[in-house]
């Protein structure tokens, strides 16, 4: 986690001054330096004491800083859902185009960075939220959870910091986690602590599998890539191909070779499957729902021409490729859609659920905020 500074999502034109009550500090690195800090940006500190203890020698600074400096996304991308300053011409390529704000777009951020590669460990969770306390914090936003279902509030550390904040006056907002639709899925349930969910909003970006039987099923996509000719290309499933989730090197490239392949989704990246697909040499992919993941279709810019779509639809598919003899597909991508169909606000699939969810939020498909170099950057 962590937060990137130079994005103009951090911009502090036309903000307030820091409060005089404001007691945090910028912490700084070689690679992060006072001036990551503004008006925007008023505190920035990173604990890793407990990730270096559980390591037993230093963290590889090769691969992660132990500055404040966000070297995964996650944590750029919660800032700057969360308090983005608004972002005129913000776009993804010629997706979704227009203003891009946070949810409180005034508001100012102080980034206590506490995940590392091998995950967020409970004395640097509870020693930031301790901190964060101490330095006049109105709201503590966290994004993270306990892996399984939520333990008890005693061995929780989220829980135990959120409940010494709540006692301080101070609002704790946290992820109810993304592990999907089983019964008591849902973390950081403490009632003292504002549980939110994710949920579709109006926006789509549909890219329509068409096939050779003249059949249209809906799907999502952000490709962007050379201009794809609108002509049918063989259709064949990655199953009989090699392996059905398409993993790197796990198809038969003469099998795959300039056809469009149906991969199953699950197992690995979306995005990877693509890849896969792309080094046996196919030319195109539809990323089929299987059972678990209904009809959520969640678009993504994807290497090849590709699409999702839901799980009727993608039994359709297998069903139309084992019964033709010659299956055919193409993809029409119809760039942004604002509407009502699907209807939305829905609660996402992969959202966590209850007990004690309090609040479901925009968490699908939105304009996101990401570090340099990260493949999912959306906006500049």
């Amino acid at each position: 986690m962590g937060i990137w500074p130079e994005r103009q999502s951090f911009s502090d034109s036309d903000l307030s001054p820091i409060p005089s009550r404001w007691k945090g500090v910028c912490e700084t690195e070689p690679d992060f330096s006072a001036s990551a800090c503004n008006q925007k940006i008023i505190g920035a500190k990173a604990y890793y004491r407990g990730y270096v203890s559980y390591l037993g020698k230093p963290m590889d600074e090769s691969k992660e800083s132990k500055s404040p400096r966000d070297t995964e996304g996650h944590g750029t991308h919660t800032a700057s859902a969360a308090a983005r300053s608004v972002v005129a011409n913000a776009s993804f390529y010629q997706y979704a185009y227009g203003e891009a704000r946070g949810m409180a777009a005034k508001a100012q951020i102080a980034a206590y960075k506490i995940c590392w590669s091998f995950g967020c460990f409970d004395s640097n969770i509870l020693a930031a939220m301790d901190q964060a306390i101490a330095d006049g914090v109105d709201v503590i936003s966290l994004s993270v959870g306990a892996t399984g279902y939520a333990p008890e509030y005693y061995h929780d550390s989220i829980a135990i910091g959120g409940f010494g904040a709540a006692q301080h006056g101070i609002v704790v907002s946290c992820s109810a986690r993304n592990s999907g639709l089983g019964s008591f899925t849902a973390v950081n349930v403490a009632p003292w602590i504002l549980t939110v969910g994710a949920s579709t909003i109006d926006r789509e970006f549909p890219a329509d599998a068409v096939l050779g039987d003249g059949r249209i099923f809906s799907g999502v996509s952000l490709y962007f890539g050379s201009p794809f000719l609108d002509f049918q290309l063989p259709l064949v499933y990655a199953g009989d191909a090699g392996n059905s989730y398409c993993y790197i090197g796990s198809l038969t490239p003469w099998k795959v070779q300039g056809k469009f392949v149906v991969c199953d989704r699950g197992g690995n990246a979306k995005v990877e499957k693509g890849s896969a697909v792309k080094l046996a040499g196919g030319l195109g992919m539809i990323l089929a729902n299987i059972a678990g993941n209904d009809e959520e279709l969640i678009a993504d810019s994807h290497l090849i021409p590709a699409t999702m779509v839901g799980e009727e639809a993608s039994n359709e598919l297998r069903n139309y490729i084992k019964s033709s003899q010659f299956p055919t597909a193409t993809i029409n991508f119809r760039g942004t859609v604002i509407g009502t169909k699907p209807p939305a606000p829905k609660v996402a699939a992969f959202s966590s659920r209850g007990p004690n969810k309090e609040v479901n939020e925009m968490g699908v498909n939105l304009i996101d905020q990401r570090r340099e170099g990260n493949s999912k950057l959306f906006v500049p």
